[in-house]
């Protein structure tokens, strides 16, 4: 059985939450209508997983001033939703043109650094995680360095 872990996410204005997650469900759904414009083999059942979790944070947001969200989560699905992020992070700006999406605006990177902070914390929770979670302190998803 995997381990379950606190994802606290937030809080974040609600404003900055919807246009995040409403950005990366439409990059999602890109990646997932033109499979043939990334530079990676689609797994399905991740991006399923990664549209249930934004759709759901997404119904949470709706109407909130503030968004906060906590749960106890499996491990492995904040390991698997992180590896996503980052292969779709490294996306170009071309590549996104082709999908016909874009990265976020700047305003939003409240919650991209509320996201980012809840998985690193999350992940260093669990013995396994630790490595991935360095890696997304050192290295956000989306740095090109």
């Amino acid at each position: 059985m995997s381990q379950r872990v606190t994802f606290r996410l937030g809080p974040v204005p609600g404003d900055v939450a919807r246009a995040w997650l409403a950005n990366s469900a439409s990059i999602v759904g890109a990646v997932r209508g033109r499979p043939d414009v990334v530079p990676f083999i689609l797994d399905v059942p991740l991006l399923d997983l990664c549209d249930a979790y934004l759709h759901f944070w997404i119904d949470h947001a709706e109407g909130a001033t503030t968004f906060e969200w906590q749960a106890d989560v499996d491990v492995t699905h904040v390991e698997a939703m992180a590896r996503q992020w980052i292969e779709l992070a490294e996306l170009t700006d071309e590549q996104l043109h082709q999908l016909g999406v874009g990265w976020a605006p700047a305003w939003t990177a409240p919650f991209y650094d509320a996201l980012r902070t809840a998985t690193v914390a999350a992940l260093s929770s669990d013995g396994a995680g630790r490595a991935l979670a360095s890696r997304l302190a050192q290295r956000p998803p989306g740095s090109r360095s």
